[in-house]
């Protein structure tokens, strides 16, 4: 019985462990606790299942030795005393499973940049500059809300490490001063480019297929170093609609200070409790969110800008202050699934729920991975398997995955997947990328196929038999009619981007992937 609770528990075999949700509990070396397995998603295909929940098994078998009520038991014992490892082990796993439940429960969502996965993420993904971020209840409340406001007729002065002031400068001798009190049922979180210590989540310029952190830095870089600042409610309730996660134009800078100079876009609005006129402003460079509906959905989205004090307004045209209106019944609540764009950086917010769905993220992915990998497709031209890799293709021979023929390619725009070969290449105009489609005999691009690693793009679970044009990233088809419609803002106006590279789509945005049976 030792034995199999020692290998029941052990993390390489239990994909319940989260790397991103790290628990901490009680060291018993010798009996190592049991993980609690999450709830199997409904989208999960009927050919994957995870592990029994041997939590459950343990604590049954152990319950005619009053071990269930765990507080009791250590008031009255010591785990050292207990000689049977069988109800030590229900001890540790049913402390585990309050540490589960507990570590759930303080996740208020995540935010993801788009554009990008972790294994390609430029500069490695690692401390505060990485390509996301779980947003977890704080040990100490470090909200603010506003608590006074006045006219200065000086020029503001930098606040207190105590005091958090947004100024809105009138003029060189008058401004407009807010200041915020500490509010403590709520937690603040700050996105910007600087690399202090009050950022929370540093972020880069998003460059289609950078890798390398050089690549992606720019000498003037349209993201502020303060960009923007997320409040949730630190709610008792545990439910995720009522932590109310809502974004902000402006981040607080080290003086916990925000300044909107003179030039910057101002104005007096109205309070809607008391009538008082209250002033309102955005940033140089802007926020804009793009919110899905109630049901998920970005057929009726559009692209609106936040203020520095949440409000909602249409995109502005330029530096006219006019064609800057309010939209009534539209709030800065974050839903899942909705974009942030920073001028720059566009980062898409994930909520509670979606945290405790994919706490694995790579049993996820293995998930799609498999699902197109178990049916062993074939090279009709080398008559091999071939595998779909999960992290970019490769370009020597690995184990596990085979060799470079192994790897998938497909000719584009007509789809037809091959192992790779070198023969009909495009020598006479020197592009090795180019071939002639043995199947259909057009001159195609030879683009090798890529899952992207990355769940928060991914929609379901269904074989990643369609591939985003040019890049070759492949997913289901919701995912690829999904993200081909969503336009991200731009200099030029907008661009359908590949959510895993940020590469500009072609013509309709994905292909469909054509395979030799038992595909097609």
């Amino acid at each position: 019985m030792e034995q199999d609770v020692r290998q029941a528990a052990t993390p390489e075999n239990h994909p319940a462990i989260s790397s991103r949700h790290p628990l901490n509990v009680l060291d018993h070396s010798q009996y190592p606790p049991t993980p609690v397995q999450a709830s199997a998603p409904p989208w999960e295909p009927e050919e994957y299942h995870l592990p029994p929940d041997p939590v459950d098994d343990i604590c049954t078998k152990a319950g005619d030795m009053n071990l269930m009520n765990t507080d009791e038991y250590f008031r009255t014992s010591t785990l050292s005393s207990i000689k049977n490892s069988s109800a030590a082990a229900a001890v540790a796993a049913a402390l585990l499973k309050d540490s589960l439940e507990e570590s759930e429960s303080d996740v208020y969502g995540e935010l993801v940049v788009y554009g990008t996965t972790p294994s390609r993420f430029p500069g490695g993904n690692q401390g505060r500059r990485r390509s996301s971020l779980v947003l977890k209840r704080r040990t100490r409340p470090n909200g603010v809300t506003p608590s006074k406001e006045y006219y200065s007729n000086a020029e503001s002065k930098s606040s207190t490490s105590s005091s958090h002031v947004v100024s809105y400068s009138l003029s060189r001798s008058r401004a407009y001063v807010v200041e915020y009190a500490e509010c403590p049922s709520s937690d603040l979180f700050q996105i910007g480019r600087s690399t202090e210590s009050n950022i929370d989540l540093v972020v880069i310029d998003t460059v289609p297929g950078a890798t390398k952190l050089e690549d992606c830095t720019k000498a003037e870089s349209t993201i502020s170093r303060y960009a923007c600042r997320i409040t949730c409610n630190r709610t008792p309730s545990n439910k995720p609609e009522d932590v109310k996660p809502r974004v902000f134009a402006a981040g607080f800078d080290a003086n916990n200070s925000i300044q909107l100079g003179e030039r910057a876009m101002k104005w007096e609005v109205k309070d809607e409790e008391n009538g008082v006129a209250k002033m309102d402003g955005l940033t140089t460079n802007g926020v804009l969110i793009f919110n899905p509906d109630e049901n998920g959905s970005y057929a009726r989205s559009q692209w609106r800008e936040v203020s520095v004090c949440g409000h909602i307004y249409t995109m502005r045209d330029g530096k006219n202050k006019s064609s800057v209106k309010k939209v009534a019944g539209e709030t800065n609540i974050l839903r899942d699934g909705c974009l942030i764009d920073l001028c720059g950086v566009t980062l898409i917010w994930k909520s509670a729920s979606y945290c405790r769905k994919f706490a694995n993220e790579n049993a996820f992915v293995e998930v799609v991975q498999r699902a197109i990998n178990k049916k062993r497709p074939q090279c009709p031209v080398n008559f091999n398997t071939l595998y779909m890799p999960k992290s970019g293709p490769c370009e020597k021979p690995e184990a596990g995955c085979g060799g470079l023929g192994s790897k998938p390619y497909a000719c584009f725009p007509c789809g037809h997947v091959y192992g790779h070969f070198t023969w009909g290449e495009d020598t006479a105009a020197g592009d090795s990328s180019t071939r002639e489609c043995p199947l259909c005999r057009r001159t195609s691009k030879f683009v090798p196929l890529t899952l992207g690693d990355e769940p928060a793009f991914h929609l379901d679970s269904e074989p990643p038999t369609y591939a985003f044009n040019p890049c070759g990233h492949t997913c289901s088809l919701n995912t690829a009619a999904h993200w081909s419609n969503v336009v991200i803002p731009s200099n030029s106006g907008g661009k359908r981007v590949c959510p895993f590279c940020a590469v500009v789509l072609k013509e309709k945005g994905y292909i469909k992937l054509i395979f030799q049976d038992p595909f097609n």
